[in-house]
């Protein structure tokens, strides 16, 4: 990738069960923009190379949007999502409220340790797929 951004593991544990991970491109820790991905039904961290790949093309395009930027796009995969259909779970509100709390946790922290360290960010923003806008919302 052009400029040999950073790939950086910010999280790995369990929700409800299932095995969560967030996994940035480009520095968390110093990027002026940053991206959280939130996959919707059916994600799990076997889909991790497909979330990454996304972040991977956001990162890109904000590149090449500007070149001034330094961007961190997270792959987020932190909570249990819906089962794909034909399960019933994605009628029911149960794994948007579940998954909406450590998503919150996780970009309070991320603005916690931007402020306390000093680099606070110019722009964030969450990028949510179909459930995924639910547990973001």
């Amino acid at each position: 990738m052009p400029g040999s951004p950073s790939v950086q593991l910010f999280g790995f544990g369990v929700h409800d069960g299932a095995i969560t991970a967030a996994i940035s491109i480009g520095d968390l820790d110093r990027a002026s923009n940053v991206g959280v991905i939130v996959p919707g039904m059916g994600s799990d961290v076997n889909g991790l190379p497909n979330a990454l790949g996304g972040a991977e093309q956001v990162y890109l395009e904000a590149v090449r949007f500007d070149s001034r930027v330094s961007p961190a796009v997270v792959a987020w995969i932190g909570y249990r999502s819906p089962s794909m259909p034909p399960s019933l779970e994605v009628v029911h509100g149960e794994r948007a409220a579940s998954g909406a709390k450590p998503l919150a946790n996780f970009i309070d922290g991320v603005n916690a340790v931007r402020v306390t360290g000093g680099q606070p960010m110019q722009g964030f923003a969450v990028l949510a797929h179909s459930y995924g806008a639910t547990t973001a919302a």
